[in-house]
């Protein structure tokens, strides 16, 4: 299941969530209203986790050699007549696209 999937199923569940807190509420039924409640409760705690869990599993170590060859290539261009302001803008946009942002 995607992160963008269980975004959309914790929504759902809150806002069915909210629909129980009210009706228990009107019903007189703390019950149903409390089991809402914690319903909602853990499934946003879910989604914390889950978006916590995203962004460790998305985060990699730096490789030091190849940063420091991309730089040589980039100052290798740099020294032969290439604008650096636009050379450096051209690779982050590269590197944005490949992350998909």
């Amino acid at each position: 299941m995607t992160l963008r999937v269980l975004r959309i199923v914790v929504m759902v569940v809150c806002v069915t969530a909210i629909a129980g807190m009210v009706a228990g509420s009107v019903a007189n039924n703390d019950g149903l209203a409390i089991t809402s409640g914690l319903v909602a409760g853990v499934a946003v705690v879910v989604l914390m986790a889950a978006t916590f869990g995203a962004r460790e599993a998305g985060a990699r170590p730096v490789d030091e050699e190849g940063a420091a060859a991309l730089e040589a290539q980039m100052q290798a261009l740099v020294d032969r007549g290439t604008d650096e302001t636009a050379l450096r803008t051209l690779v982050g946009e590269a590197v944005r696209l490949g992350r998909g942002r």
